[in-house]
């Protein structure tokens, strides 16, 4: 019995989500520490943050649909810039 990944249908989905999973990876990473370093900032709006939390969680889910996939993403940035960001996206996908 084949396995689903041994299916060529399988192996060009997954090289066509691949800039779409990264693209999500990186930009929770970005969120996070967006988040994290303007959480108590008088110069941004209550509505901005919230807008930093929707953005987050967006690409949050966006990994967490690619499941393995889009652990991997997220581990090999945490792997190659190790910021908290990373670390967080990372984390939450585990």
């Amino acid at each position: 019995m084949m396995d689903i990944q041994e299916i060529p249908i399988f192996a060009t989905t997954r090289t066509s989500l691949l800039p779409l999973v990264r693209g999500h990876a990186e930009n929770a990473a970005f969120y996070a520490m967006q988040r994290n370093a303007h959480a108590f900032s008088p110069l941004l709006s209550f509505e901005r943050l919230r807008h930093f939390d929707r953005m987050l969680d967006a690409n949050l889910d966006g990994l967490r649909q690619a499941q393995e996939l889009g652990w991997e993403c997220a581990l090999n940035n945490l792997r190659c810039w190790r910021m908290n960001g990373e670390s967080f996206a990372a984390s939450v996908l585990m």
